[in-house]
């Protein structure tokens, strides 16, 4: 029994390891390659020679965005960090923040849940070994697409739900203060964590008020008033600035609401879509593992529930299968496209799935029966994490390729990225070859969307002006239709992933202009990147 005991005092350096392997995707290449980091650090890039290098010219095609609106943390994050880092360390930098901090806020969550309070020597060792349960959940599909901002949001929703149930009893003034600032702080990450924790919140403030444990406190109207002062404070800068981002959300054309069918749903909760990323074929049995296990689990849970109904923990845990049923609801009637954000439906997903597992955490399962599951859950994450570090190695050589060109252009100039892969992962790779310098790249759909810092000047977008060139693969292009109107030269034009049998008619009228308003003046090694500089080209563009 005593070696038993003493065998707890090393798990946290066993679970040091699980995070420092699951670093090893994000570390072990050069670029951790997403579908919208490339965007990301374009125009965060655009905001550091704004915002610390006064520079002017940039503010010829763009404006600020006059709202303090969501999306905002990591921009402000690359833009200072890029003052004395490279670009790829740049990005890497919050990946592994993110990869850090995930795992042990949910860690320092389930220890301030009432069963890891409660001093009990088995529900802290479950509390431990229930911490493993977020490691398959950190290479998700919002992390592997790209949703920085989102992603980082999620430690912070720990975080904040940890302070509340630590703080629950105290009303000092300094946690109301720090709960204000993060769940600020949280609304600049995403509005959607924001809306996700004011929902969490908003049942937990009923639950305490409406079936509070048994406590000598007094249950009068005063005490349960008492429970909405607090969230009341430290919601009120978020809510203000939701408000006015809806406001100004509004002064923009959107797309209808998309939804997705029951069916494709259904399919997303039984397949465990939310950590399948790159390819379902490959990563379908590392999820069917983890979703079974998942599902063992819970059996588990309500076996146990059931021997101890009686027990107030017992009690207190199933408030997180409620709320897991909640989201799964709103998962079901929310669109999957709405105003001028996607992939809801997958967002929620995985929240339906985060929350699930915190009741598994708080359940406080005996470690005994946690053991074959969590560790079946622990052995396949190693194996994803390997099959990530393999993906990741081959899509970083084609990041090393897509930003190479880089150094051959001017400061102050214009590009036009070509792109003519038919790999979804490459959608924004034009954006890799402007991360360092200050090059105003047309292909930048964050300057259409209403929620981020830089937005076009009206008349400016290349999508406007140049028809089929962002929604076709081959793209065509309109450059005399873009110089006309906007009275801007286009300085350079870069190809990827283009070869020399493409015979559409966008293909061969570009390659004709190409021919004869340009000079190719680069290609990469293995040929994918070609880099197309004007002939005669004038000096760069002169600052306001």
């Amino acid at each position: 029994m005593k070696k038993t005991s003493s065998l707890w005092k090393y798990e946290k350096y066993f679970f040091f390891l699980i995070v420092f392997i699951s670093l090893l995707p994000v570390i072990s290449s050069k670029y951790f390659p997403t579908i919208d980091g490339p965007a990301h650090l374009h125009n965060a890039n655009l905001l550091r020679h704004i915002w610390f290098e006064g520079n002017t010219t940039l503010l010829q095609f763009f404006d600020f965005n006059k709202e303090l609106n969501s999306n905002l943390v990591n921009h402000v994050w690359f833009a200072f960090a890029g003052l004395f880092l490279p670009s790829h360390l740049v990005e890497k930098s919050i990946l592994i923040f993110y990869v850090i901090a995930l795992p042990f806020s949910f860690r320092y969550l389930i220890r301030n849940l009432p069963a890891g309070q409660a001093g009990i020597v088995d529900s802290e060792n479950s509390g431990k070994v229930s911490s493993y349960l977020i490691f398959p959940f950190i290479y998700s599909f919002p992390f592997c697409i790209g949703f920085f901002n989102f992603c980082v949001g999620l430690p912070i929703i720990f975080w904040v739900l940890s302070l509340w149930f630590k703080n629950k009893n105290n009303q000092d003034i300094k946690p109301t203060i720090a709960l204000t600032c993060l769940s600020t702080l949280l609304y600049f990450t995403h509005v959607f964590n924001f809306l996700l924790l004011v929902l969490i919140l908003f049942f937990v403030i009923l639950k305490q008020a409406f079936f509070p444990p048994p406590a000598p406190s007094v249950r009068g109207t005063r005490f349960e008033l008492k429970q909405f002062i607090r969230p009341a404070i430290m919601f009120l800068p978020g809510m203000l600035l939701f408000l006015s981002f809806m406001l100004n959300n509004n002064k923009f054309e959107h797309e209808p609401p998309r939804y997705l069918s029951n069916e494709k749903l259904t399919e997303f909760i039984v397949e465990l879509t939310p950590i399948i990323t790159l390819n379902k074929e490959k990563e379908i049995i590392f999820a069917q593992a983890i979703l079974y296990s998942i599902c063992l689990l819970v059996v588990l849970v309500i076996i146990n529930s059931l021997r101890k109904r009686k027990e107030e923990n017992t009690k207190s845990s199933w408030f997180w299968f409620v709320l897991s049923l909640i989201v799964l609801l709103f998962y079901y009637v929310s669109p999957d496209w709405l105003s001028s954000g996607g992939f809801i439906s997958i967002r929620l997903a995985l929240f339906f799935f985060l929350v699930l597992i915190v009741w598994i955490g708080a359940s406080a399962l005996p470690p005994i029966q946690l053991l074959i599951p969590i560790l079946t859950i622990i052995v396949t994450h190693v194996f994803f994490v390997n099959y990530h570090n393999d993906e990741a190695k081959v899509l970083s050589l084609d990041a090393e390729e897509a930003t190479s060109a880089e150094f051959m252009m001017e400061e102050n100039t214009v590009l036009l990225p070509l792109n003519y892969s038919d790999n979804w992962i490459h959608i924004n790779y034009g954006s890799y070859v402007s991360t360092e310098k200050a090059i105003v790249n047309l292909d930048n759909y964050e300057a259409t969307k209403p929620h981020f810092p830089l937005i076009w000047k009206k008349g400016e977008s290349v999508y406007d002006l140049m028809k089929h060139y962002g929604d076709k693969n081959p793209p065509c292009t309109e450059i005399a239709n873009y110089e006309n109107t906007t009275h801007h030269k286009i300085d350079y034009v870069s190809r990827w992933c283009f070869t020399d049998d493409k015979n559409d008619s966008c293909s061969i009228e570009t390659s004709k202009v190409l021919a004869e308003q340009f000079n190719l003046v680069y290609e990469s090694p293995r040929k994918r990147l070609q880099l197309f500089k004007r002939k005669n080209k004038d000096t760069p563009l002169a600052p306001l």
